[in-house]
């Protein structure tokens, strides 16, 4: 019984040995391509995830609106060290957003055998606006004639909506 349990010792330091690297304790990373408060019909928006250590194993994107639930993605990873999602393309194809709060959820985990083999785990949620109304302009003044070398005012009146707006000439802009 003795030598059993040298046996058995000597089988556990092996089996921590051989899997060593796979105990590791740093969370995948999760960053989004741009910080944003609003997204429209054809968002540009980018979701990279990557694991230096025992590499991605799941990963799930989901859009929570009203009473929705969308799976934008669900898949297995294979201990793949980074992937990149193009969440923005993802959500025009699904076209089933409505205007007004909604929520962007991203949970993934790694192949770590850390938390009763379940892995590490990191989440981001973003709230946001889906905002499928352009913002509106307005010009408040009637066309003037500009002589060569002189200066033109412009007055106009946007919508609450817009987060930027000017007069582009050219390659030139002029904030408003």
């Amino acid at each position: 019984i003795k030598g059993l349990g040298v046996v058995l010792l000597v089988l556990i330091l092996v089996m921590l040995g051989s899997t060593y690297k796979r105990w590791e304790g740093q969370p995948p990373e999760v960053a989004l391509s741009r910080d944003f408060k609003a997204l429209g019909r054809s968002p540009v928006l980018a979701v990279t995830i990557r694991d230096a250590g025992a590499g991605l194993n799941h990963v799930t994107i989901r859009i929570q609106q009203k009473d929705q639930d969308i799976v934008v993605v669900d898949e297995a990873l294979n201990k793949a060290p980074m992937k990149a999602y193009d969440v923005g393309n993802w959500i025009a194809q699904k076209n089933m957003m409505q205007e007004g709060p909604a929520s962007l959820s991203i949970r993934v985990s790694d192949n770590s055998l850390r938390n009763l083999l379940r892995g590490n785990q990191a989440g981001v949620t973003k709230d946001f606006t889906f905002d499928t109304q352009p913002p509106k302009l307005e010009v408040l003044e009637g066309q003037h004639y500009i002589n060569q070398g002189g200066s033109e005012c412009v007055v106009y009146r946007v919508s609450e909506d817009a987060v930027q707006s000017g007069v582009q000439v050219g390659s030139h802009f002029f904030p408003g």
